[in-house]
């Protein structure tokens, strides 16, 4: 089996499951710690679309807190930016009050149909920049931090989206699939998708969640170090908890047993790490921020590397010190000590982007505004009344000029 094989967005990898799984195995057998092996596997469920009140849908955040906190999970809402004025500050205090269990991320910007599919750099830039502009002023409004990660809506985006995102400072993106629309220029291999997060675009990371249909594609992708992300929408607790808590009683079953963290944390502490000497260790992470603690009985010597592109990193700080640094055969690379259970934390600094200015029309924002009111409407009405969906489901196909 050849790992550089071409893909295409049709492509599962589950013709190579039973190869992968008994090469990995044996692998990992014989050469252990001198495998890529990550230290720890975090897992996060995230929840599409809703808004902090005390209910959206069938997501009721007080019962849902409590029923995190005894099944011992973590859960992250991609929480859509247009919406950064619409939060409940008692709902907020609740949550701000679970942040080991629960946090928000970033889930488009108006949520629009591709809006992270376009082409356009300058509408790119100015998405992103405004859907981190709209956080900021939430967390000025509410006192809660959010992750600063990328969750494309309707699991759509461009390859130039991923350098827009770069530039602008996110840490990551979360999708349903790693491929771009326009993926022909730059098409996917077996050996990008196994790794721990996709870094073809940009050398930018893209970690891949799952809809929890079958156990097995997380465990596959714990085996092959990636951490667990699954992703439902506020339906997946039209019948309640019960789904989410078999959900996180499997996974947690898995050896070595995953660690629920909100979804920030997860992609913050995604890392390989391998032995290359007496307590020498090389570590690849992804994100620009990362966090590592040293999980062996001794202290580490450790060359760390990130997927990255020439010209863009203006410094490397681990404990807030500059470190020198290099960047060689498409890695960053330089060198740390981390001693008998300490936490080491990095940040990459890159080169100042340009501002952006950005203006939308005013129909745009009708529309805007016109698309949010009816989702909601979807979401906390007739979502809630199996006749009225079905009457709604009927009038949108009448009106889209489909048979019913």
């Amino acid at each position: 089996m050849d790992i550089d094989t071409v893909l295409s967005p049709e492509t599962s990898l589950r013709p190579w499951y039973a190869q992968l799984v008994a090469m990995t195995i044996f692998l990992r057998s014989a050469f252990g710690p001198w495998c890529w092996t990550s230290p720890v596997t975090g897992a996060t469920f995230i929840v599409d679309d809703p808004y902090l009140k005390k209910r959206y849908g069938f997501v009721h955040y007080g019962p849902l807190l409590n029923e995190l906190q005894r099944i011992e999970g973590a859960l992250t809402i991609a929480f859509i930016p247009y919406n950064y004025r619409r939060s409940d500050p008692r709902t907020v205090a609740l949550l701000r009050a679970h942040s080991d269990r629960f946090s928000i991320a970033v889930h488009g910007c108006d949520h629009t149909g591709g809006e992270f599919a376009s082409l356009d750099e300058s509408w790119l830039a100015g998405t992103a920049t405004r859907a981190l502009e709209r956080m900021e002023t939430h967390t000025k409004l509410t006192q809660m931090s959010f992750d600063n990660v990328m969750v494309f809506p309707q699991g759509r985006f461009s390859a130039k989206a991923i350098g827009a995102l770069k530039a602008c400072g996110f840490l990551a993106a979360v999708n349903t699939t790693a491929w771009p629309e326009d993926w022909q220029e730059s098409p996917l291999t077996i050996r990008d998708l196994l790794d721990v997060a996709v870094t073809r675009y940009e050398c930018f990371p893209i970690f891949v969640r799952r809809y929890p249909r079958d156990v097995f594609d997380y465990a596959f992708d714990a085996l092959f170090q990636k951490p667990i992300l699954a992703v439902e929408h506020h339906g997946y607790f039209r019948q309640g908890y019960e789904p989410l808590a078999q959900l996180v009683h499997d996974i947690s079953a898995f050896n070595p047993k995953p660690n629920w963290m909100p979804l920030g944390k997860t992609v913050m502490s995604s890392c390989v790490l391998r032995q290359t000497g007496d307590d020498q260790f090389t570590l690849r992470h992804y994100t620009p921020e990362f966090r590592f603690k040293n999980p062996a009985s001794a202290s580490l010597r450790l060359l760390l590397e990130k997927p990255e592109k020439e010209g863009l990193v203006e410094a490397v700080l681990v404990a807030n010190q500059k470190v020198p640094f290099e960047i060689h055969s498409g890695l960053l690379q330089y060198a740390a000590h981390v001693g008998l259970g300490e936490e080491l934390s990095v940040k990459v600094l890159y080169c100042q982007a340009k501002p952006v200015i950005w203006k939308t029309s005013w129909k745009y924002r009708v529309g805007v505004s016109a698309r949010r009111l009816l989702s909601d409407m979807r979401d906390n009405h007739l979502a809630r009344s199996p006749r009225l969906l079905s009457a709604a489901e009927k009038a949108k196909n009448i009106l889209a000029g489909k048979k019913t």
